[in-house]
């Protein structure tokens, strides 16, 4: 898992200080999430403590909460955007150079190297393989990275506030990474899986679109 992070953040090359800057964007998104949870938890705990007779719940609170919420939802709405902009274009971009490469490498090679190699393997390296590094690959590391800064924040605040509750928060982040490493080694396991039936699949659809005007030059289209 950490072997994959640490590739597709080397992959991303001179676009490292965009991505970088987009785990920044990030984490203040989540923080942004997070505070209307907090207003909202503020305003119950002054009305319970107003029916204990503690104290006296101001109404105007209620507008303040309103506007403050209001705000914080439009903070993380613009860092989201930030985020977008600085994150979203590297995989396009990467990966349509990946793909002019490819395509440049493969008009030098001789026709014996076809012969010798599956189509279907390079087929579906092309299309699945870079598509879904493409569409997933800087989504993934940004919610592993910004989710792991995150909670480092809460943690560190909760052990201000209540080490006891930080402790137990620990321990549910740990249980957690434990299912996220079980996860990646089950993945390992199946992808060989996966990736062969994909190969196959564009094999075989390569064989019947060949196939289809050999056909039609016996006359058997039929």
């Amino acid at each position: 898992m950490f072997k994959t992070v640490k590739r597709i953040i080397d992959w991303c090359g001179e676009f490292k200080g965009k991505l970088y800057l987009g785990f920044i964007f990030s984490f203040f998104s989540y923080w942004f999430a997070a505070m209307p949870v907090m207003v909202a938890a503020y305003t119950i705990g002054m009305l319970l403590d107003a029916g204990r007779g503690a104290g006296t719940f101001d109404r105007a609170w209620i507008w303040k909460s309103l506007v403050i919420m209001g705000v914080f939802v439009f903070l993380r709405f613009l860092f989201d955007y930030l985020r977008a902009r600085c994150q979203e274009a590297i995989s396009y971009e990467l990966i349509a150079r990946d793909r002019l490469a490819v395509g440049d490498a493969l008009k030098r090679v001789s026709l014996g190297y076809f012969a010798q190699m599956n189509t279907g393997n390079i087929l579906n390296s092309i299309t699945t393989g870079l598509g879904t590094l493409e569409n997933m690959g800087i989504r993934m590391i940004d919610n592993f990275v910004g989710g792991y800064l995150n909670f480092l924040c809460i943690f560190l605040f909760l052990l201000f506030f209540n080490p006891v509750v930080s402790l137990i928060a620990l321990a549910g982040a740990f249980a957690s990474f434990l299912c996220l490493l079980l996860v990646s080694k089950h993945s390992v396991k199946h992808a060989p899986a996966e990736a062969e039936a994909g190969r196959n699949l564009a094999g075989a659809v390569l064989e019947y679109a060949r196939g289809i005007s050999v056909v039609k030059s016996f006359g058997k289209s039929g």
